[in-house]
């Protein structure tokens, strides 16, 4: 966690995950099922998604099969 609060600014996504076989890179924000989103957060999740070459994502246990098939290895 101390490195993390180093190198990222407040409101970084809890997972950065690069699928090196199809080139996918994918932000998520881990939230639980009535977890509220920090303005930081909202705002690290909107400029990443505006960058248009990474995937972004807020995900709760409700998305848990959602999560799988995205995470999953084809």
């Amino acid at each position: 966690l101390e490195f993390r609060r180093v190198l990222f600014r407040s409101g970084y996504p809890d997972i950065t995950a690069w699928r090196v076989h199809d080139q996918r890179l994918i932000f998520a924000e881990l939230k639980t099922d009535t977890g509220r989103v920090s303005e930081a957060q909202k705002a690290v999740l909107a400029e990443l998604e505006a960058l248009g070459r990474a995937e972004v994502y807020l995900w709760r246990p409700k998305n848990l099969a959602e999560i799988r098939q995205i995470l999953e290895f084809r």
